[in-house]
C-alpha cells in the first residue's frame, strides 16, 4: 500500500518560488533594454512628426519656418516670428545632437539637407532630412 500525498510540500514551493525569482532577475535588464529603445523610437517619431507638419504648414503657406534644436528641445517657429508654434521636449536621457543648432524650411524644403541623432546609451536613431523636405529615420537599437 503506498501513502500518497495530495498538493505541494513546503520545500517543493520554496524551491518553484526561487526558481521563479532566479528567472525573474535574469529577465529583468531585457525589460529596461527594451524600455530605452522605445523612448528612443518613440522620441524619433514626434520630431520626425513635428518637422513633417512644419513642411507641409510651410508649403500651404508659402511661408518660411525655422526648426532650433538644442539637446534637449525641437523648437519650430515662423520666420522672424519671436514665439515658438510649435515645440518637443525629450525625456531624460534622450539627448539630440545636430549638424547645426537651426535651419530654415522654405516652402520649396530644406535650404540644406540636415541630419539629427536622438541617442540614449549605446541606442541612437537618424532622422534624414532632404533638399525636397522629405524626413525618414534609420534606428539602430
Amino acid at each position: 500500500m503506498t501513502n500518497a500525498t495530495n498538493g505541494f510540500s513546503l520545500l517543493e514551493m520554496l524551491i518553484s518560488l526561487s526558481l521563479l525569482s532566479v528567472l525573474f532577475a535574469l529577465s529583468l535588464p531585457q525589460f529596461s533594454k527594451l524600455k530605452r529603445d522605445t523612448a528612443v523610437s518613440e522620441s524619433t517619431h514626434r520630431i520626425k512628426l513635428l518637422i513633417e507638419e512644419a513642411i507641409l504648414v510651410a508649403q500651404a503657406t508659402a511661408t518660411k519656418h525655422v526648426v532650433q534644436i538644442t539637446q534637449q528641445q525641437v523648437i519650430i517657429s515662423r520666420y522672424g516670428a519671436g514665439s515658438p508654434e510649435s515645440s518637443i521636449s525629450l525625456p531624460p536621457g534622450i539627448t539630440l545632437f545636430s549638424n547645426s543648432s537651426s535651419f530654415q524650411i522654405a516652402s520649396s524644403g530644406v535650404v540644406q539637407p540636415k541630419r539629427v541623432l536622438v541617442v540614449s546609451d549605446s541606442q541612437y536613431c537618424e532622422i534624414v532630412i532632404s533638399l525636397r523636405g522629405r524626413v525618414r529615420t534609420q534606428c539602430n537599437l
